[in-house]
């Protein structure tokens, strides 16, 4: 009797790609019809979402949505665009603390979040998120997240259009798409 991945049953199969790393579960998709449609399920990103995205602490992207609401396409977009980001950070991956410095860098751009409780600073080798608690004061306490960027490129702050809440740091002549 020969053993083959058509004969075993979805929800196993699901199983396997909810532990799967996100490099193969994108490799699993390529090989057949039946796999493809299972990676998109919700369960499979909803799993690569917390694992890659969720518990190494990394700040997530788009507008903030309660998490049993983002439908599986979003999921893959925001673990997908998370992961591409993170590996352009200079900074070993772990849980996200503020860093408190003496002094702010010369600002580059600034981008405030819809709500104006958020704003994003670029600088030349990071970029800060601020908390606005109403004071009128960016003090070094205010600092939500601080991400330290490579000094080899030139680095944008980009507003996706559609959704003025979306708000990207890439390279300045990068493809965001």
């Amino acid at each position: 009797m020969t053993v083959s991945l058509q004969n075993v049953v979805d929800d196993i199969l699901i199983h396997i790609l909810c532990m799967l790393p996100l490099g193969d579960v994108l490799s699993v998709r390529q090989t057949s019809k039946r796999l493809e449609a299972l990676t998109h399920l919700r369960a499979v990103w909803h799993d690569q979402f917390c694992s890659e995205v969720l518990s190494k602490g990394l700040p997530i992207p788009g507008t903030a949505i309660p998490l049993p609401e983002i439908p599986a396409f979003d999921l893959e977009w925001r673990t997908r665009l998370t992961v591409r980001v993170q590996k352009m950070w200079t900074r070993p991956a772990g849980p996200l603390r503020p860093v408190v410095h003496r002094t702010i860098p010369i600002t580059q751009q600034v981008a405030l979040r819809i709500g104006g409780r958020e704003l994003l600073t670029l600088h030349n080798d990071r970029f800060i998120t601020w908390h606005l608690d109403g004071t009128n004061k960016l003090a070094t306490e205010n600092i939500v997240h601080e991400h330290t960027l490579r000094t080899d490129s030139a680095w944008k702050i980009y507003r996706d259009l559609g959704d003025f809440d979306t708000i990207a740091v890439a390279n300045r002549w990068s493809d965001i798409s």
